[in-house]
């Protein structure tokens, strides 16, 4: 059981600091325990109370509240786009995929995947407000998650094999977190090649450089 603390003038300003720090809003579904009590130095001042707080057992989600709780914010997420969508939704490790079926899924993926990935940030956000454990949520419509890293791969291999035979580097241009993490993994076990981020913000990009000989 994960406890947090908090601190207030009152007990309730300590509980609720605590609350917000754990993330949820209900006094029903934390167990408080009182800390103390203090002053500043010498006994002055005004007096602070701290307590520490922990979710109640009935509080933690079961896998499957956990994914339909998922599910219906994205759902509303949708419905307030105007997007008439279904959603579906698993749970696999510490992952909760949501998959969306539409007609606009062009829309939903965005340029790059941009637009799905801010929709999974958001849901990310949103659902782990709820949650003792964290999890991590995946969305995707149309397949595309595996189809653009597939599409990554390749273009990392034959960048890679271009590398090898000029003995230049190459850079992939203005790339997310997410692909820029599938370039790394595509070449990770490739012995003549490294690869290296570069850049700030949406101008980063990864480097295929020869890989350089150690002594």
């Amino acid at each position: 059981m994960e406890w947090l603390e908090g601190e207030g003038k009152t007990e309730d300003e300590a509980v609720e600091d605590a609350m917000k720090k754990l993330g949820v809003s209900s006094r029903d579904e934390v167990r408080v325990e009182i800390i103390g009590e203090k002053r500043k130095l010498f006994g002055f001042g005004e007096k602070r109370v701290k307590v520490k707080v922990a979710l109640n057992e009935s509080s933690v989600k079961t896998s499957e509240e956990k994914v339909s709780e998922s599910i219906n914010i994205l759902q509303k997420l949708l419905n307030g786009m105007g997007i008439d969508a279904k959603v579906e939704g698993n749970e696999k490790g510490d992952n909760i995929y949501l998959n969306i079926f539409s007609e606009v899924g062009g829309i939903l993926i965005g340029r790059r995947g941009e637009t799905l990935d801010s929709l999974e940030h958001l849901v990310d956000r949103l659902i782990n407000r709820k949650f003792q454990e964290r999890v991590n949520i995946v969305i995707d419509t149309e397949n595309y998650r595996e189809r653009r890293r597939e599409k990554l791969d390749r273009l990392a291999k034959g960048l890679a094999r271009q590398v090898k035979t000029t003995g230049k580097r190459a850079a992939i241009p203005s790339m997310t977190t997410r692909d820029r993490k599938v370039i790394h993994m595509a070449l990770q076990n490739d012995s003549s090649v490294e690869t290296i981020s570069e850049g700030e913000g949406f101008d980063r990009k990864v480097v295929i450089s020869p890989k350089r000989t150690r002594y």
